[in-house]
């Protein structure tokens, strides 16, 4: 028996940018976590970050391991957009997911950091 069982989810970053997009060498964020618990950090099942620049949007291929989903948890993807250790773009609304094998396929839209 496999000590993991991967599952992907298909998430787009999108945000408003300039027509040049982002500075170059930004740091994009991508985490999965389970924000069941009340007062309570998230537990993180997946994260993945890159460093890019001069994009209108991302794409992810986010692999988590489906062992460890709980079918009485809630989930939410949580992304962020640094530029030499700033934040400058973040999602400001939960982005739940569905982690039964029903959803594959997220849009994330990202907001400016005021």
């Amino acid at each position: 028996m496999p000590d993991v069982d991967f599952k992907t989810l298909d998430v787009d970053l999108i945000f408003v940018a300039n027509r040049l997009g982002l500075p170059a060498g930004v740091s994009v964020t991508l985490n999965l976590a389970d924000v069941s618990r009340a007062d309570a950090p998230a537990i993180s099942l997946a994260q993945q970050t890159l460093l890019a620049g001069r994009a209108i949007s991302f794409n992810f291929q986010l692999r988590y391991d489906s062992r460890m989903v709980d079918e009485r948890s809630t989930y939410a993807l949580q992304a962020r957009i640094e530029h030499e250790g700033k934040l400058i773009l973040i999602n400001t609304v939960a982005y739940h997911v569905t982690l039964d094998g029903t959803q594959d396929k997220v849009t994330m839209k990202l907001e400016p950091v005021r």
